[in-house]
């Protein structure tokens, strides 16, 4: 039996021959090569477009209408390019948070802040896209 091969730095290639009716279907020749091919380019497609959560907890100690709630959030996976977005969803928090802010993109991370009275605060955030080549 086969075992296929998802390649360490899979790249997307288009070249893909389709088979013709008249083909000799040969499994080691033309079947093999060509499922390969396949699953090396769905690994190729998935690595540019994972999707990176997590969750930062923020504090805040200042009195209002101080606040020194920042964190720096590190990106498991380094991205690409600084073309990426973060959306987020606010999970908890003790107070009010005002507007949330994140900013300082880096390839291997973000910094996040609120500018609200809220003393803690913790915020569910997506990263999306910046895994496309950067000559792409």
């Amino acid at each position: 039996m086969a075992n296929y091969i998802i390649p360490d730095n899979p790249t997307y290639n288009a070249a893909i021959r389709a088979l013709e009716q008249g083909d000799a279907v040969d499994a080691e020749k033309v079947v093999n090569p060509l499922i390969q091919q396949i699953v090396s380019n769905v690994a190729a497609v998935k690595s540019q477009s994972d999707i990176e959560t997590g969750i930062v907890s923020l504090t805040n100690t200042a009195q209002y209408p101080f606040n020194n709630s920042m964190a720096t959030v590190a990106l498991v996976q380094n991205r690409r390019t600084l073309d990426y977005i973060v959306i987020f969803d606010v999970i908890s928090c003790v107070g009010y948070t005002g507007t949330i802010e994140f900013y300082d993109k880096q390839l291997n991370g973000f910094k996040v802040r609120y500018d609200g009275a809220a003393t803690a605060a913790e915020i569910k955030y997506y990263v999306i896209g910046g895994m496309e080549n950067a000559s792409d």
